[in-house]
């Protein structure tokens, strides 16, 4: 009896399978720093038609508690992504075979990107991003490479002073969507000479790097009139737009942080960032009962006033506006 082509379908549960052979044909590591075993777990799955898949998965350790794996999905360094062209997929089904996958031939792009043309696959690990091309360059604080100078500039235009010097940097990826945009932490040690005496501060700025040059230009130009205007409202609530390195695609803001965290002055409380911040806080007694609810009220009113001044603004933004497409 003959096998049928649904016999030897491909299901999404084998897709990890694939993506880790893929990576080992490519000598490439799925975690560099990992010494043991991996799994990759499902974060994100995109199916759309005429735009094929799309899988996001997270890096761990099998056997990893589910509450530490939750932890790890969020960072961008364990990244993987998976993307099927339109071509390799028949509606819900995918077209190519765990062997055709297994021995077609494969080729890395200089971006880091792992691609099998012939079937419609491509892989890849943060920070290599075919859409993001500009997003490795964009986490290299080395002193030659082209995103110093502009740290360098962004932290002189903070500070309000030419003289400060950047001695050290260093990126930490915070929010990361595969093939559109990264959010980058910059933590930066600058030096100030005055006199015969040298002081040193920490400053810590913001970075987004957009998959199209055009768009952070565009963006950013509209955040600063959004910032000025409110400036001279005396209301301002935005991050102030500190400049644009537009052969990266990548937008420098301020940082909106407490002050010690700025200076480098170690805090108790961790700090709660994005939506977190909005989410009411459950306070627990022993053995893990609810006591209470801290709703964070002032968190809110702020969220309130920003969107309704951003809502009011006289300021227009360049182009169309944008649809969620991506």
């Amino acid at each position: 009896m003959k096998e049928t082509s649904h016999s030897l379908e491909l299901s999404i549960l084998e897709l990890p399978a694939i993506v880790t052979h893929l990576f080992e044909r490519a000598q490439r590591p799925l975690l560099p720093s990992a010494p043991g075993p991996l799994g990759l777990f499902v974060r994100y799955l995109r199916r759309k038609p005429g735009r094929g898949l799309a899988v996001i998965y997270s890096v761990g350790e099998p056997g990893t508690p589910v509450a530490v794996r939750k932890a790890q999905a969020g960072d961008p360094h364990r990244a993987v992504s998976l993307a099927l062209d339109e071509s390799a997929l028949e509606g819900a089904h995918i077209r190519f075979t765990t062997a055709q996958a297994q021995q077609a031939p494969l080729a890395v792009q200089p971006t880091g990107v792992v691609q099998v043309e012939t079937l419609g696959i491509s892989v890849q690990a943060f920070p290599a991003d075919n859409g993001l091309p500009a997003l490795a360059a964009s986490c290299n604080t080395a002193h030659n490479g082209p995103l110093f100078p502009a740290l360098e500039a962004a932290a002189q235009a903070f500070l309000h002073d030419q003289e400060w010097r950047l001695v050290d940097a260093r990126a930490e990826p915070v929010r990361y969507k595969p093939a559109s945009r990264c959010v980058i932490r910059y933590h930066l040690t600058l030096e100030h000479a005055t006199g015969g005496a040298t002081t040193r501060r920490k400053l810590t700025l913001f970075g987004k790097v957009y998959a199209e040059p055009e768009q952070a230009r565009a963006i950013q130009a509209t955040m600063q009139r959004i910032y000025d205007e409110q400036s001279q409202l005396g209301m301002s609530t935005l991050p102030r737009p500190l400049g644009t390195v537009e052969t990266l695609g990548l937008t420098i803001n301020e940082a909106i942080q407490p002050a010690d965290l700025e200076e480098g002055v170690e805090t108790q409380a961790a700090l709660r960032t994005g939506l977190r911040a909005l989410q009411p806080r459950l306070v627990r007694g022993r053995g893990g009962e609810i006591t209470g609810v801290i709703t964070p009220a002032e968190e809110l009113r702020l969220t309130a006033v920003a969107l309704a001044r951003l809502h009011t603004s006289a300021v227009r933004s360049e182009g169309a506006p944008r649809t969620g497409a991506k």
